[in-house]
């Protein structure tokens, strides 16, 4: 035991990284040993110490205090203290996986899709002046926002005081692991949440999976940060800012003292400004003795300074240090000393020349010697005494198992340190040898933990026993650990103690290729140093009584901080022995009671930046009443609301049968009631009347001329009105003329004037698109389909509707399906609605299962017997040869490739005819319309005697506009009908007055030719109708046939074979929802809000497979109508209004806000039809060169929007010859005439649904053109919406927007689809297709095979990858991984992903509120697109 030393119980050392574990004390045996003084624990930093220990951070942990016992702050702080615990403990964990899993979705992001996008030169697109241009925007528009400070009251029931704690909290964490500096992470935070507007994008961005608000702080640092204070946005790897390794000097592991409060607390996963200094890797033997070398070396090699009793202290110090090493070296005989002396002469003692460590000692000890200051006798007395207490003290090691050759460090080894409280401080209490040996341990109990600790003066470095262990090596699990992870890394271990009863290790971890950063460090008792190539970690304040515990020591320290993060590999340390997973626990224990600590305060101080951000407006707005504020006077209620209907509906009643008798009572109504009364239907008025009452829905199956269509619905309104009840009728017809027609007709059978319809003076309407004529007296109204599904979209329930009549059931368009479906649920929730279903052919026992056992009624038509003919007599009356008929091909024939073989007619079928007839039919193709034939028929029929009485009103079937309008061309220029006959084309592109004239009974002397659609087919009547040629491909003719027999016997000629009819026609038609496509369907299903898209369509009466469903659904996501939880999207409304295809719908209203509208109106008009360039036999290198004169833009599409320019022009130009035009440029005029009428239906569309403005002279010129007359008219499109009509890249790059992701690549000498990474080829005919294309991206509208078993893309034009960038949007993402582009720093980023979000707002605007002028913001963001793609680039 050292002398004149007391035992004294050492000071708590509260800043311990964690608590020494201790066990009870056995004899001469010690588990822990603690070098322990009052001071903390610090390492020197060029002149300054820094602790590296954290003080307690809860000043309230008092041991023996009790709540009572606290202040009132110290029980709020602890109160506060345990709130901030419980939500890190309810939502820590989830948050730092949240932050977690994000920060490595952007690492692997960056890491891997930045090498394999495509660089994106933003350059010729953004020069510096206009990048310049919108970070000014940028800037001011930040300036405009923050002008409103603190969370608006309506945003509290949004964020929750908590809530929004633990998402400010996720995002503080992620962009310090981001590398952002911590002062600007806070000042973008608090950015955030001082902008209403970002605070909702982020709500969004949430939902996009990705951390809330991490978007738009990213966005605000990469506007206001300089490019020093970014990280390195070209680095392939998110690059943590850490202090640089350096080696330090010995001295940097010396442990001077500081008091606890000038300690400051231990922050982040390395001790700061501290680095490992890595000893010479030696044995414990030679390293003691290179340490004892190192010391004792930087003494001064003179002593001449010294006084004579500092010379005496140097001189025992020096003996001592050459007494650990050579013990016999310092054996002193007194009586050789005494002759020695006599003599006058030095002692000298013999040193073996191969150790120059003891030979420099012994110098200086002769230095010393020859000093003549130096007493050497009085040394040598007292050397002796010393060696006398050197005995003791190894007799006390072993006493206490230590190892008796251990040396005692020398004054400098250990750092110095002010003495232990309580020691004496007089020179007289100090002991011999200058307190030589007060570096000796004490033995110590610890009252408090009954642990025992050898307590020293020179330092705090706790020694922990770990006894003896079996199992795998700590060592070993580290290396093959690191081998696992990488095989090429390097574990290096070094002893660097500089005794050997306290032994401590560093470790060396050399990775190959870069590795995340270790774990921060739980404990003071160790310093790490890292970077992503080197892991460095050395025991400081800790040691162990053998190398091999303290080697095992930092092994498993190495294996925690570097794997405990790893959730694949942090089970490693499952392999170690049980008393180190002892030691993982706790530093598992320890880490989680440091980041616990540092994560309260870190919610604390958000949580006060919350609080401080809403005082200012607490007192805003009215009390909340559900999270809402009520400002306002209440709204009335329902009941009150509705109360108000019913005393309205109510004084309505009470004048119903005053208006009922006063019709009457009219002659004109009983002059129309006798002909009523001929029909077959009046005779079951009562009958159907009575199962209306009965029943809710009802099924009646009428012949055609039975008459249902008019008197069905008069009858049920002249019931309610002689009954005095309220009714409103709505009586669905599938086509706009139907509706008008019969409207009229039941209008004057009720005995009202002839324009009375739709007019205060009479009690029926009509509702079709853009001319619907209602009042509030109408009961009866005659409604297209669509517009009874519009009215369902925005009242959901028909509210007002009491009777709902659907006629022409049988036709199964998409609408009357669906509308079906939508009635089965309504007419739950409406038991007193009532619904019938008419048609004159129809499958009345399918509809009444469909409707839970509706009854059926069967009513017998009135028409007279009609003679039926079929193509082979056709050609045999008109002698028609057919010469050439398959001759003909249009380039655009997809019937091309099909299989023909089903066109041979059956020969034997054909021996009654003329070998002329068989022969002109063998080589006929009924899939095609013979013009010549319908013509020669026709002067046929009008000329021969044999079909004089049939040749009164002759109406032909075609299948619509243009060949209608192609016939009507070839019958006005007709010698045969240029005198005595009326021709008129009927359908619903025609005017309303020009359709009516068909209905008239032409003059004496006079026939007509009536040329329809299946507008004729049902729904109307021309009554004096004798003859019908019919072009049809459907066998349901019956409607057909009995048109040519409702005034007398009638004649019909089917222009296919009676063995097509027979044998290969179907049946009935087959459903559009089974042929068509659903996306439509599924739109509507959305808007009317009926659940599930298939749950829904699989409650039709043919219900869709399911794969054509999703395969709507998957287009409409493509488009952007839906979101990918197949919600609707503002864009999703708008095309359901538009009757298009949604890509193309898409098209034109992206043409309507980029002002390029007439080039996207006429493109989706060409689409829908055909292209208007034909390629003859034998003329298609002529007619291929034709279509290259007019290639524009590297566009198929703008080649034909070319080419119908040119043909405008043509045509409006006065002495122009259209004929000559299209005959020279291989263009078809009926196609081209074609387009415009489907442009100016388009046009229509875009007016109804807002996207379009136009002033009554505009409207008026659009009606003009609308309709089919023979003066043509062009649609005019506004020059406001026509700026960019002539800018290809704007059209080309707007035809990308709207047809994505329909889009190719080039990859190699071929195209691949970015959608399904196909190989494609482009069509044959296209612009682009040969080698002198340039173009790398290419937008489609659809892929076809062909023939040759190859993928041909259509309608293809180029795309720029900017444009597709700037709307698609880094790493730049194009929607899940189809394109991906790279940009090159975070001020280009910025400006892209600004730009998008600016375009995307403009459009979100336009398609939520049509027609509203864009804030003048919208307008300079536009401004700014309009000059980045009206400049030119230059490449």
């Amino acid at each position: 035991m050292a002398p004149n030393r007391k035992k004294k119980k050492p000071t708590s050392n509260p800043a311990r990284g964690f608590a020494t574990t201790s066990i009870t004390s056995k004899s001469k045996a010690i588990d822990d040993v603690v070098l322990d003084t009052a001071a903390t624990l610090s390492v020197p930093d060029e002149g300054s110490y820094t602790a590296i220990s954290a003080p307690d951070r809860n000043p309230l942990k008092s041991p023996g205090k009790a709540l009572h016992e606290l202040t009132p702050e110290q029980l709020e702080l602890q109160l506060e203290e345990s709130e901030l615990q419980i939500l890190i403990e309810t939502h820590g964990e989830k948050s730092r996986k949240d932050v977690s899993r994000q920060l490595s979705k952007l690492q692997t992001e960056k890491r891997l899709m930045r090498v394999q996008a495509e660089r994106l030169s933003a350059l010729p697109w953004l020069p510096n002046e206009l990048m310049q241009l919108i970070i000014s925007n940028l800037e001011a528009q930040l300036g405009n926002e923050n002008q409103h400070k603190g969370l608006e009251s309506k945003m509290r029931p949004m964020f929750p005081d908590d809530d929004l704690s633990l998402k400010l909290w996720a995002l503080k964490r992620l962009l310090a692991d981001l590398g952002f500096m911590k002062e600007r992470a806070q000042e973008a935070i608090l950015h955030l949440l001082q902008n209403e507007q970002l605070l909702r994008r982020a709500n969004q961005s949430a939902i996009r999976d990705s951390l809330w608000g991490l978007d738009e702080c990213l966005e605000w640092l990469a506007l206001v940060c300089e490019p020093k204070e970014l990280p390195d946005y070209e680095s392939n790897r998110i690059e943590v800012k850490e202090k640089p390794l350096r080696r330090l000097q010995r001295s940097d592991f010396s442990t001077p003292t500081s008091t606890p409060n000038d300690s400051p607390p231990l922050s982040g996963s390395t001790t700061p400004n501290d680095s490992i200094n890595l000893a010479p890797d030696l044995s414990p033997a030679r390293q003691r003795e290179t340490d004892m070398d190192c010391n004792s070396s930087v003494e001064s090699e003179s002593s001449s300074d010294l006084e004579p009793h500092e010379l005496m202290n140097k001189y025992l110090s020096l003996q001592g240090q050459l007494h650990r090493v050579r013990p016999d070296l310092t054996q002193t005989d007194l009586r050789r000393m005494k002759k020695v002396k006599q003599r006058g002469k030095s002692v000298a003692k013999a040193v073996p020349d191969n150790d120059p460590k003891v030979s420099r000692l012994l110098k200086k000890i002769h230095r010393i010697e020859n000093d003549i200051l130096f007493d050497k006798d009085d040394a040598t007395e007292k050397w002796i005494e010393a060696r006398i207490d050197i005995a003791k003290e190894n007799a006390e090691r072993k006493r206490l198992h230590l190892d008796p050759n251990i040396s005692v460090p020398a004054d400098d080894a250990l750092p110095k340190s002010p003495r232990i409280s309580g020691a004496a401080d007089d020179e007289d209490s100090a002991p011999m040898l200058g307190e030589f040996f007060s570096n000796l341990p004490d033995n110590i109990v610890d009252e408090e933990t009954g642990a025992s600790r050898l307590v020293s003066a020179e330092g705090t470095i706790e020694i922990r026993n770990f006894g003896k262990w079996t199992g795998v090596n700590p060592r070993r699990t580290l290396e093959e650990a690191c081998k696992a992870r990488d095989s090429s890394s390097k574990v290096s271990f070094r002893l660097i103690s500089t005794s050997a009863f306290s032994n401590r290790h560093s470790v060396t971890i050399t990775w190959s290729r870069d590795q995340e950063l270790p774990t921060s460090i739980p404990d003071i008792s160790i310093v790490c140093e890292a970077d992503h190539r080197t892991v460095r970690i050395a025991m400081i304040s800790i040691s162990s009584p053998e190398a091999v515990q303290s080697e095992a020591y930092v092994s498993t320290i190495a294996l925690f901080l570097v794997f405990a993060n790893s959730p694949k590999e942090e089970k490693a340390h499952l392999r170690l022995p049980p008393v180190w997973r002892d030691l993982w626990a706790e530093l598992v224990e320890a880490r989680k009671e440091l980041v616990d600590a540092a994560d309260r305060d870190e919610l604390r101080e958000i949580r006060k930046m919350v609080e401080d951000l809403r005082k200012p407006n607490e007192d805003d707005g009215l009390p909340l009443a559900n999270g809402h504020e009520t400002k306002g006077p209440a709204k009335e209620s329902d009941e009150t609301v509705n109360g108000r209907m019913l005393k309205v509906e109510t004084s309505k009643i009470e004048n119903l049968p005053a208006l009922w008798s006063s019709k009457v009572s009219t002659p004109a109504y009983s002059n129309m009631l006798k002909f009523r009364m001929i029909l077959p239907i009046w005779a079951f008025k009562d009958e159907l009347l009575q199962a209306i009452e009965e029943n809710q829905v009802i099924i009646i199956c009428g012949e055609t001329g039975c008459g249902k269509s008019t008197q069905v619905p008069a009858f049920i309104l002249e019931n309610e009105l002689s009954k005095g009840r309220y009714c409103k009728i709505y009586c669905t017809q599938p086509r706009r003329i139907s509706a008008i027609s019969l409207a009229r007709r039941v209008s004057e059978e009720l005995g009202e004037r002839k324009n009375d319809v739709g007019t205060s003076g009479s009690v029926v309407g009509f509702a079709i698109r853009l001319e619907s004529q209602i009042t509030a007296l109408t009961k009866l109204v005659y409604a297209t389909t669509g517009i009874v599904m519009r009215m369902l979209e925005r009242s959901g329930d028909l509210g007002d509707i009491t009777h709902l009549i659907l006629d022409e059931v049988h036709e199964r368009t998409i609408d009357s399906d669906f509308l079906l479906i939508v009635l089965r649920k309504l007419m739950k929730r409406r038991p007193t609605l009532k619904v019938i279903l008419m048609s004159a052919t129809v499958n009345a026992e399918q509809f009444s299962k469909y409707l839970d056992g509706a009854p059926v009624m069967n009513v017998p038509g009135r028409t007279f017997p009609v003679e039926t003919k079929y193509l082979e007599d056709a050609v045999e009356a008109t002698n028609y040869k057919g010469v050439g008929v398959r001759s003909r091909v249009d380039e655009d024939d997809e019937d091309g490739d099909l299989d023909r073989s089903t066109e041979s007619v059956a020969l034997d079928d054909l021996r009654d005819y003329s070998a002329r007839t068989r022969n002109t039919l063998a080589q006929f193709d009924e899939y095609r319309i013979e013009y010549e034939l319908i013509t020669q028929l026709l002067e046929t029929i009008a000329n021969s005697k044999l079909y004089a009485d049939y040749s009164k009103a002759i109406l032909v079937f075609l299948p619509g506009i243009a060949e209608i309008r192609r016939l009507n061309d070839m019958l006005v220029g007709h010698r045969a009908f240029s005198h005595g006959w009326y021709i008129y084309p009927l359908h619903s592109t025609i005017a309303t007055d020009e359709q009516e004239q068909a209905f008239l009974v032409p003059p004496q002397g006079t026939r007509k030719i009536v040329l329809a659609t299946n507008i004729a087919e049902t729904g109307i009547t021309i009554p004096d109708v004798t003859c019908v040629i019919d072009t049809g491909k459907h066998k349901e003719m019956r409607h057909r046939r009995g048109r040519a027999g409702r005034v007398q016997n009638g004649l019909c000629f089917h222009l296919f074979t009676r063995a097509r009819h027979d044998k290969m026609m179907a049946e009935q038609q087959t459903p559009e929802m089974l042929r068509l496509s659903l996306q439509d369907l599924v739109l509507r299903v959305k808007i009317c809000k009926l659940g599930g898209i298939e749950q829904t369509l699989a409650e039709a009466l043919d219900p869709p497979l399911p794969k054509n469903v999703q395969r709507a659904i998957d287009s409409l996501v493509d488009v952007k109508a839906l979101t990918a939880a197949e919600d609707l999207t503002p864009l999703g409304r708008q095309l359901a209004k538009l009757p298009l295809d949604v890509f193309l719908g898409k098209l034109i209203l992206l043409g309507s806000i980029f002002q390029c509208l007439d080039a996207t109106l006429t493109i989706a008009a060409i689409v829908s039809s055909k292209s208007p360039f034909s390629a003859p036999m034998g003329a298609r290198a002529q007619a291929d060169l034709s279509r290259l004169a007019f290639k524009k833009g590297d566009s198929d599409l703008l080649t034909v929007y070319n080419a119908y320019s040119a043909w405008r022009r043509v045509c409006k130009a006065t002495g122009s010859s259209e004929y000559q035009f299209c005959r020279k440029n291989f263009l078809s005029p009926q196609t081209l005439s074609n387009i415009e009428d489907v442009k100016a239906q388009l046009t229509t569309s875009l007016v109804e649904a807002g996207f379009l403005v136009l002033d009554v002279e505009g409207r008026a010129a659009l009606n003009r053109a609308r309709f089919y007359s023979r003066q043509r008219h062009f649609v005019a499109i506004p020059d406001l919406y026509d700026t960019n009509n002539s800018n290809e890249l704007v059209v080309n790059s707007v035809i990308a927007w709207g047809f994505y992701p329909k889009l190719v690549v080039r990859d190699g000498k071929g195209w691949r689809n970015v959608a399904n990474n196909q190989a494609v080829s482009l069509h044959p005919t296209s612009v682009n297709k040969g080698p002198n294309s340039k173009a790398r991206y290419l937008s489609f509208y659809h892929i076809m095979q062909s023939s040759n078993k190859f993928y041909n893309a259509h309608e293809t034009s180029a795309a720029e990858d900017f444009a597709i960038a700037l709307m698609y949007s880094g790493v730049i993402v194009i929607d899940g991984n189809r394109l991906r582009f790279s940009v090159s720093s975070w001020k280009v980023m910025l400006v892209m992903k600004t730009l998008r979000a600016r375009l995307r707002e403009i459009m979100y605007q336009s398609f939520r509120n049509p027609g509203r002028h864009l804030n003048a913001q919208q307008q300079v963001w536009l401004d700014i697109w309009q000059r980045i793609f009206s400049q030119e680039l230059k490449t």
